[in-house]
């Protein structure tokens, strides 16, 4: 008897069962659009994200509109739009944890399937180097009535800013159009593609947030 026979006499028809078997199941987990391929991807994404915001950890900093009043350097930067509701739903939360000592600033990221995004991150962006961001911000974040103005910002606003001359000639000359055209890029550079994302040197968090889980990707 040759050893490939005492070979296959010793294999049995559950052996190879088992090992068909088997065969499919790594198939099925490993095939695009499988949970494990699914995870890995998401697994590398974050891997390059994290990676992206360390290298790229200076140009964030810069470009971040505060949420919070000392002149320290931000230690979270959220990739936000306003009309996103995730990003209306996590407000509350950010607004505590910056109450909590996280320093916190904000990077417009409108996303295009929202029609109404852009001209928000236009406004805030208008009064980003004055007081009244924080107003803006909270104004836009909070109400949904600016989503429907025939015009920016002759209509409506926040007390105190919508009628600022300077502030409606920005809006409607589109003044800060070239700083959202760069606050996309950073963006982009992270490979962001969903709001809010929260990014720290070298840490992501692209889920639900909690002061919690804002509080440690501050300390990280």
């Amino acid at each position: 008897m040759t050893s490939n026979s005492r070979f296959w006499g010793r294999v049995s028809i559950l052996d190879v069962l088992t090992i068909v078997v088997l065969g499919v199941a790594v198939y099925l987990l490993v095939r695009p659009g499988s949970g494990l391929h699914l995870e890995y991807a998401r697994w590398r994404r974050s891997k390059e994200m994290r990676a992206a915001a360390q290298r790229d950890w200076h140009f964030l900093t810069s470009a971040g509109i505060r949420l919070y009043s000392s002149d320290r350097q931000p230690q979270v930067i959220e990739f936000m739009d306003y009309e996103c509701p995730f990003c209306r739903a996590a407000a509350p939360v950010v607004d505590s944890a910056v109450r909590a000592g996280v320093r916190i600033a904000v990077i417009q990221f409108p996303l295009p399937i929202h029609p109404h995004a852009r001209a928000g991150a236009l406004a805030a962006l208008c009064v980003a180097g004055s007081g009244d961001f924080i107003t803006m911000h909270d104004y836009l974040m909070t109400s949904t009535s600016w989503m429907s103005w025939p015009r920016w910002p002759a209509d409506s606003g926040p007390v105190g800013v919508s009628g600022n001359a300077m502030f409606a000639d920005c809006v409607s000359r589109g003044v800060t159009g070239p700083v959202l055209a760069h606050q996309i890029a950073l963006a982009d550079s992270l490979h962001i593609t969903a709001t809010p994302t929260f990014v720290s040197a070298g840490h992501v968090l692209d889920g639900p947030a909690t002061v919690a889980s804002l509080e440690r990707l501050a300390s990280q």
